[in-house]
């Protein structure tokens, strides 16, 4: 949802951004999405196996991370290409 709001402000300070800019703010809201508390699956799982929800985003934040290498990696390769 934040994405709405961000995307035409990353327009308007990158205006050459085009479409690999769109992909890595997209990429990057997904992240913010699933580490905020009012993201459901995550609540299903804090309940689930009863730990904290600090616990849980201490284990998946790696994965973010990774998962943020890559798409900064791809927004690099589509500027090149596009």
């Amino acid at each position: 949802m934040i994405h709405v709001i961000g995307i035409p402000l990353a327009y308007v300070a990158m205006p050459n951004g085009g479409m690999p800019l769109l992909v890595l703010l997209c990429c990057c809201s997904y992240i913010a999405m699933q580490v905020t508390p009012t993201h459901v699956c995550l609540e299903i799982v804090v309940a689930h196996f009863g730990i904290t929800m600090g616990e849980q985003v201490k284990k998946t934040l790696p994965v973010l991370a990774i998962f943020f290498i890559m798409a900064v990696a791809y927004y690099l390769i589509l500027r090149l290409f596009i």
